[in-house]
């Protein structure tokens, strides 16, 4: 028969359960085999778990107890004398497998027997007695599992098999909640493979984030497994060569640089040097060719091809197809033993990590921006960073100290067009109020001689009005001031969208404005004289005409054309 103990009491004859809700049953059954082949006198027994009865009453509490095990295992229970022992061989206890387990070195098969605390519904059932019983068991068993976990997780990091150790360690800091060596373990190792921010969220960091932080290196433990195992070749004094390919933005030289980072934690000693460096020591070491970034370096690469150093790990970085050096790929397909790492797009969940660790999100908009974003990008990695970036610069996502991040109003929820140069400002000035938004409207009327004097009377704002309207649209990253006092736009994309949203009427206006300036400026300065005869022509109906339809049309008398 088999009782369970870590996790839910249980007794079992081989499908059928046997004993399940009898906890105090259990409980009497479990303190038997603990105590087996050896026997526990029914003094000891009836006080662990009927503490608190007379004598009389304990006893016969027992002696029931017994009496419906007995039942179960028939002639397994003995009575020698005044205690009770277990027979050799009529109980087995996950419990015990698990000792035999760990002192056999196996540590998944330790790992799988555990299916949680000792005797995990047994509280309460016993007095004092049982609690300390129940303490010392647990505890020695916890210990146990903590050493377990920690030989498992060395032995995964030190055989190169990143992918199996952190998920051992996130399976010990699930299983051992309150031990602080298994958040120490998963913190660490989570840092070794570039996911910090994750790591700083266990260590409830208080520092708040307001700004954008580095994605997290997510989803790529299967790209460490394959060059930590060519690294390990390497260390043995093996010539070895791995190769990163993927599209552009997919993440290649910052696998090369975490990589890197990985190799100079994890083995100080290692020197870590570029293809181009001259000279190479010949020492142990990890050599980072990025030809993907540099394709001039395709040459020195393909010399260290022809005749690798034993002891080295070179790490290449190319482009899917090796585009940018048909010959270093011809060499590097020749050698037989080249590891090979391709980088895919993120998953749906992959992009989600990735959105966590650059911004602490509410979980609800953390869910839905994770999965525009991911429609959005297909999962690219660049394109996905970069959207995030672009959220925050037009103000579509940001920090706001009294709620925290979360996103502007109104967004909506259809695609989010951020590769649009020309959606991306649509929005940004729709978001504006008005005299913001004249300012900008004058800025796009005026173009490349946008000063503060000529501002003023085209977008018809007094000093302080321009002033904080200015403002506004330089905070908004709409415009910029130059070295000469002028106000440019950041991007030509985002003059196009504020000029063509001037409705027609009010440009018109703008542009007799910017007419009626340039005028006045142009008499001491002929440089300007262009500018006038632009806005002008722009504004036809208000200079084409004698003054009298000009006086008659400002003070607002019909006038067909």
């Amino acid at each position: 028969m088999r009782l369970t103990t870590l996790g839910r009491l249980e007794l079992r004859d081989g499908d059928q359960l046997l004993l399940a809700r009898r906890r105090k049953e259990l409980a009497l059954l479990a303190a038997l085999a603990e105590r087996a082949p050896l026997a526990a006198p029914r003094e000891e027994l009836w006080r662990l778990l009927w503490d608190g009865r007379d004598e009389t009453r304990g006893r016969h509490s027992l002696r029931q107890a017994l009496s419906d095990l007995r039942r179960c295992l028939g002639n397994g229970i003995e009575f020698v004398g005044d205690s009770v022992r277990l027979a050799d061989g009529v109980l087995v206890t996950d419990s015990a497998e698990f000792f035999a387990a760990c002192a056999d070195e196996r540590w998944e098969d330790a790992i799988a027997l555990w299916g949680g605390q000792y005797l995990a519904d047994a509280d309460g059932i016993g007095g004092e007695a049982f609690r300390e019983w129940l303490r010392s068991a647990r505890e020695r068993l916890r210990d146990q599992l903590s050493l377990v976990c920690q030989l498992r997780c060395r032995e995964a990091e030190e055989a190169g098999r990143w992918s199996a150790a952190v998920s051992n360690a996130e399976w010990w800091a699930r299983n051992a909640a309150g031990d602080p060596h298994a958040q120490s373990r998963l913190v660490a190792t989570l840092r070794h493979l570039g996911r910090r921010a994750e790591a700083d969220r266990l260590l409830d960091a208080d520092r708040p984030v307001t700004t954008l932080r580095e994605p997290d290196f997510v989803g790529r433990e299967r790209a460490f497994d394959v060059l930590a195992g060519a690294w390990n070749a390497a260390r043995a004094g093996e010539r070895a060569v791995a190769v990163v390919s993927g599209g552009q933005g997919s993440g290649r030289s910052r696998m090369l640089r975490e990589f890197a980072r990985l190799v100079g934690e994890k083995w100080p000693r290692a020197s870590v040097r570029r293809a181009t460096d001259t000279p190479l020591p010949a020492a142990r070491m990890l050599i980072l060719a990025d030809v993907a970034a540099a394709p001039e370096s395709a040459d020195a690469v393909a010399d260290l091809l022809a005749a690798p150093a034993a002891g080295t790990l070179l790490l290449i970085a190319a482009s899917p197809g090796w585009a940018e050096a048909p010959a270093l790929g011809a060499a590097i397909r020749r050698l037989p033993a080249t590891a090979h790492v391709r980088l895919e797009p993120f998953s749906a969940a992959e992009t989600k990590q990735v959105v966590r660790s650059m911004a602490p999100l509410p979980e609800r908009l953390l869910d839905s921006l994770a999965r525009r974003l991911h429609a959005d990008t297909e999962g690219h990695a660049g394109q996905l960073v970069r959207a995030m970036q672009l959220l925050v610069a037009e103000g579509l996502l940001g920090f706001d100290p009294a709620r925290g991040w979360a996103m502007a109003a109104g967004v909506g929820v259809a695609p989010l067009a951020l590769d649009d140069p020309l959606e991306r400002a649509r929005r940004r000035i729709d978001r504006m109020q008005a005299e913001p938004r004249r300012a900008v409207d004058a800025a796009a009327v005026l173009g490349d001689v946008a000063t503060r004097a000529l501002l003023a009377p085209v977008a018809g704002l007094e000093t302080e009005s321009l002033d904080a309207a200015l403002a506004e649209a330089v905070a908004r990253r709409l415009l910029r001031e130059t070295a000469d006092g002028r106000y440019d736009f950041f991007s030509p994309s985002v003059r196009d969208a504020a000029y063509a949203l001037i409705p027609e009427p009010r440009l018109r206006a703008m542009h007799r404005a910017a007419a009626r300036a340039f005028r006045r400026a142009a008499r001491s300065d002929a440089r300007l004289r262009p500018e006038f005869q632009r806005h002008r022509a722009q504004a036809a109906l208000g200079f084409a005409r004698p003054w009298p339809l000009r006086l008659a049309a400002a003070l607002g008398f019909p006038i067909g054309r």
